[in-house]
């Protein structure tokens, strides 16, 4: 969908993957679908990773 409207790269997250606070720390974009936010929230408890979407 975002290659589609122009991005010039887009990328799934999987919070496991240690990874994945590389690819936030690097995105100017954050999406998030619809959903509970509480699940999301809980999902990524103790990674460190709201840090990084908040900074």
């Amino acid at each position: 969908m975002w290659l589609d409207a122009g991005a010039s790269a887009a990328a799934k997250v999987d919070f496991t993957d240690p990874g994945a606070r590389t690819s936030l720390e690097k995105a100017t974009l954050f999406w998030m679908p619809g959903g509970d936010q509480n699940r999301f929230m809980k999902a990524i408890e103790g990674t460190g990773l709201d840090q990084v979407i908040r900074s």
